[in-house]
This record gives C-alpha cells, sequence and structure tokens, in this order.
C-alpha cells in the first residue's frame, strides 16, 4: 500500500524535498514518536522540524532566521512560508486541503493548511501574495502541488456555510450548487484553482491530486466521514543545500 505520495512536477526540483504521508504510513505522524520516526527516516532532527498549532484560520508565519526555529511551538499558524535551508516544515490534514507552494528561482515554500473556512478567509491567496512580497519573487516562477481533500462529491454544507461563499465573491458562488433549500455541495478544489488562476499563477504550474479524501478512505483518513478521532496526513517540504544546480 502507498505510504507516501509527491506531487510529480515538484519532484523534478533537486532543490526541494517533499511528501504527503497516507494512512498506511508506518507511524502515527500526529505523536511524537512518528514525527521522530519521520525526521530520522529524512536525515533530520527535531530542532528543524516546524508543525504549528492549526487553527482553521487564515494566519501565515514566516520563518526568516533561527530564532523562529527556536520558539516553534509558540506560534498558531495554518500557513508557514520559509527560505531557510534543511528545515522541515509541515501541516496536519484530513479532508482539508493540503497546499505546497515552490518558487525555484528564489528558493521559498509555502505548506498551506486549507480547510473551507481558510478557503473562505483566501488563505491560499494570502500565502501567494506573501511569496511574491516577502522574496520579489514573479508569480509566474512559482509551481503549486494541491493534495488530497475532501471533494464536491462529499463536502454538503448548511446554508451558513454556503452563504458565506456565495457573499464571498461572483466567482466563488459558482463552486456552490444547492441540492435543497438550506443544503448545498461545495466544490473547494475548485475553487481554489480557479483563484490561483485568477490571481496569475499559469495553470499548467498547478498540480492536483484529485483524489476526495472523503470516497478514498482506503487510502486516506478523512474527518467528516470517519470523525474527529481519525488520523492525519503530513504534507512536509525541505529546501535542500544544493538548490544552486536547479535555478
Amino acid at each position: 500500500m502507498l505510504r507516501i505520495l509527491c506531487f510529480k512536477t515538484l519532484k523534478l526540483f533537486s532543490q526541494l524535498t517533499h511528501c504527503l504521508t497516507t494512512r498506511h504510513y508506518e507511524r502515527d505522524i500526529t505523536t511524537n514518536q512518528g514525527q521522530e520516526y519521520f525526521l530520522k527516516s529524512n536525515q533530520s532532527d527535531q530542532f528543524n522540524f516546524i508543525l504549528p498549532k492549526q487553527v482553521h484560520g487564515s494566519k501565515i508565519q514566516v520563518v526568516k532566521n533561527e530564532n523562529l526555529l527556536l520558539n516553534k511551538k509558540q506560534f498558531e499558524a495554518d500557513a508557514i512560508i520559509t527560505n531557510q535551508m534543511n528545515v522541515w516544515i509541515g501541516i496536519l490534514v484530513a479532508d482539508c486541503f493540503p497546499i505546497l507552494m515552490f518558487e525555484p528561482s528564489v528558493n521559498v515554500i509555502a505548506v498551506i493548511h486549507a480547510g473551507w473556512r481558510g478557503v473562505e478567509q483566501n488563505i491560499h491567496l494570502k500565502a501567494l501574495q506573501c511569496i511574491i512580497e516577502f522574496m520579489n519573487s514573479s508569480i509566474k516562477n512559482i509551481f503549486i502541488g494541491i493534495g488530497p481533500g475532501i471533494g464536491s462529491c462529499c463536502f454538503e454544507v448548511g446554508k451558513e456555510v454556503s452563504d458565506k461563499f456565495e457573499k464571498r465573491s461572483i466567482t466563488s458562488a459558482q463552486f456552490v450548487h444547492p441540492i435543497s433549500e438550506q443544503k448545498a455541495m461545495v466544490d473547494l478544489r475548485g475553487l481554489i484553482i480557479s483563484d490561483l488562476v485568477m490571481a496569475g499563477v499559469s495553470l499548467k504550474n498547478i498540480e492536483n491530486m484529485n483524489y476526495c479524501t472523503s470516497c478514498f478512505t482506503d487510502l486516506f483518513y478523512s474527518y467528516r466521514k470517519e470523525g474527529k478521532n481519525t488520523g492525519r496526513m503530513l504534507l512536509a517540504a525541505r529546501l535542500n543545500e544544493s538548490s544552486q544546480d536547479d535555478k
């Protein structure tokens, strides 16, 4: 069974190492033991691993120096951006969308935990803008991977949530599909991709793992389908020292 997944396009860059664990990973990645196992498997230690407390919002943490590594357990965020070498940054998901952004010409990465609240608050667009401002980079150079998340086939919401997306913008309203007066299906994946393309990201630079976590619980964890006690998948990424070879 598949233990980890990678984005095919992003895997081509030797200056970037990344992976997304599945439910068949050897350890429980939510535990200290599981995270230590992951780091040892990748020749790293716990001092070079940042996993924030996720709060289902749109707060972004930019890690620009080693001081933040020492205080990594003290911040809440749903996205991390860094240009630091040999530092793993990660987020945990189980239905929410794991997003990896990479700008190879200036070597900066971001991992994003994009649930419906984060998407409604534009966390993916805020992270994109932050990368551009943080490193003075071009949006045309940014590559993005969107991992498994709950699909429009399974993401049923009440009127309170669907109204938020209908009011958010004309574009987002197109990804809300009413099934009754009080219920609707929302296509978060489609909305994320549409937002990124409208912001200026080239569609050919976006890799979409088109899995619904709720449909494929043989491979992924699903909070919606399995309940709050289900496991989590880890999206993690690291910039490597050999980065100058593949700009």
